[in-house]
């Protein structure tokens, strides 16, 4: 599906980021042309890889097309629920296949916050608490299958883990157990 010129301008000035991506020295809109570089493409038209630099292994690299980033450039730490208190680091960007602009379509975006997200959403796990909590499906959505079987077994701690991971949930003190944060609703 193609995407109209217009709707890329529009979307480029009502995006509001927090950072933006970088462009290379020298790249200049050509006001002759109704496309835009693709180093200015709003967020949502383009994909990113964070280089994880948070283990043992710093030798490594990540490479897209004539684009290198080294560990040096990468997440060493990950964490925090939204973009704001995260650690930023440079990611390689890849623009979506069919959005139509200008330059090179892998560009480095320096600033991109080291956040990670593995599928895990604040809304099904609210619902798998209170309609499922007693037998523990919240935790084991979570990833913590100690406390899970610990609820299954006690029928929810007879009612008392039920009520206290619903409400440790709601006020934002349960995350996931692989310490990812929760995927964005869009």
């Amino acid at each position: 599906m193609a995407i109209p010129h217009f709707g890329i301008l529009l979307a480029c000035f009502a995006s509001a980021a927090t950072a933006e991506p970088t462009c290379e020295v020298g790249t200049v809109a050509d006001l002759n042309r109704p496309l835009i570089p693709c180093c200015k493409v709003p967020k949502g038209f383009y994909h990113c890889q964070l280089l994880d630099c948070s283990g043992d292994d710093n030798d490594t690299s990540l490479r897209v097309g004539h684009v290198e980033l080294r560990c040096e450039d990468g997440c060493h730490t990950f964490g925090g629920s939204t973009w704001d208190p995260a650690a930023r680091a440079k990611a390689l960007c890849t623009v979506l296949e069919g959005v139509p602009c200008t330059g090179n379509t892998t560009f480095v975006f320096d600033g991109f916050p080291c956040v990670r997200y593995n599928g895990h959403q604040f809304p099904t796990a609210v619902l798998l608490s209170l309609f499922l909590g007693w037998a523990g499906a919240d935790r084991f959505y979570l990833g913590q299958v100690g406390w899970g079987v610990f609820k299954l077994f006690t029928v929810g701690g007879v009612g008392l883990w039920w009520f206290t991971d619903l409400m440790l949930l709601i006020l934002g003190h349960l995350h996931p157990a692989d310490g990812s944060s929760w995927e964005p609703q869009y």
